[in-house]
């Protein structure tokens, strides 16, 4: 929930709270490095995690990069 600010402002939204953080770790390097290099992680580790249930699912694995990734991508605002 949003929570009243000073001096009687609106309150702020979650999703201009989102664009807050964004903005922010644009305007520093160090920030936007360690949230690249995290999103290059969790996307590694991705790899072999789909192909690994997709063999157990009996599907193809192309299917299962596929879906991860397509449920990786689908609930994101951007």
């Amino acid at each position: 929930m949003s929570q009243p600010t000073e001096h009687g402002s609106p309150p702020v939204t979650a999703a201009e709270e989102r664009i807050t953080t964004v903005m922010s770790a644009l305007k520093s390097p160090r920030i936007l490095e360690t949230e690249v290099l995290a999103g290059l992680v969790v996307a590694l580790a991705l790899i072999p995690e789909a192909i690994a249930f997709s063999i157990i699912a009996g599907v193809d694995p192309r299917i299962g990069l596929f879906a991860s990734f397509t449920m990786a991508v689908s609930p994101s605002d951007c």
